[in-house]
């Protein structure tokens, strides 16, 4: 682990100032935005409709705001994964291919501390994809709706307390799937010859697991990556969407989010040690 260090804080300089990072940053906070004003229009629509009709729009009357919160926020976390994805398969195939790599085992650092490193750089990016797509999809939708309590046909369904503490939880339970599909991108890029067929190779990975999931059954939910959120979702950010929407059934079972807390993370450990392991075998 000599230098795991050292090349964390490289890592993280050249990410700061990086203009694709910094265009990455912007477009999880424009997306996620978009897509809180694209509710907003269709409400307006279907009020307008509903109106012309004669009729009464059903729905909420109170706490409007937290589906197109909770939607919006997940669609820019199913993004920031596939960025997530990206950066750690374009990490050390990249560096392999332009020589930092090479340069870098032979002056500051063991092969094990050029993964370190780049692993212990994950949890930081995580925390960025969350805080960035989170405050985007707080701020737009704090414009249009109210963040009150839950309320049809006059009855509270949940208050906005409780709304609170399960949207935490689901925010949490993300979190360390996230972590867990950036040491894949690793994984994927210390096997790969370059650095554009291992972003093909990851992408193309998570996407197939993404899309036959299902066909897994309950076996899916011991994979990390079904807890993370994505476009074909299992994750607690889905159930948290149909709970934001006063749907009785929704949430995530207490057993599979204790399981969303741990699994990835040992997971995760064990995929950095394996990259760890195909780097060492590996020439530079």
């Amino acid at each position: 682990m000599k230098g795991a260090w050292r090349v964390f804080r490289a890592e993280w300089f050249r990410l700061v100032r990086s203009r694709a990072a910094q265009l990455a940053g912007l477009f999880l906070m424009l997306v996620p935005a978009l897509h809180v004003v694209v509710a907003r229009f269709v409400e307006s629509a279907e009020r307008l409709q509903a109106a012309r009709a004669g009729r009464e729009l059903l729905g909420l009357e109170q706490g409007r705001g937290w589906a197109p919160l909770v939607e919006a926020w997940r669609v820019g976390l199913a993004l920031g994964a596939l960025l997530l994805l990206i950066h750690g398969a374009r990490s050390i195939a990249g560096d392999r291919a332009s020589g930092v790599l090479r340069l870098a085992s032979t002056r500051t650092a063991s092969r094990g501390g050029l993964v370190a490193g780049r692993v212990m750089t994950g949890p930081l990016l995580v925390l960025l994809v969350v805080g960035l797509s989170g405050l985007a999809s707080w701020i737009t939708t704090s414009i249009w709706f109210d963040f009150g309590p839950l309320v049809e046909d006059g009855y509270v369904i949940l208050e906005a307390g409780e709304l609170r503490t399960e949207l935490f939880r689901a925010i949490m339970s993300a979190i360390p799937a996230l972590w867990a599909v950036h040491v894949l991108g690793m994984v994927v890029s210390s096997i790969s010859r370059g650095a554009t067929l291992a972003v093909a190779s990851s992408v193309a990975l998570f996407l197939a697991f993404d899309l036959f999931k299902a066909s897994l059954g309950q076996n899916r939910f011991w994979i990390f990556a079904t807890y993370s959120p994505s476009f074909v979702d299992n994750s607690a950010m889905q159930e948290m969407a149909g709970l934001a929407q006063g749907y009785s059934d929704a949430g995530f079972p207490e057993a599979l989010l204790r399981m969303s807390y741990v699994l990835p993370v040992s997971q995760a450990l064990l995929l950095a040690v394996l990259s760890g392991v195909i780097l060492t075998r590996r020439r530079l």
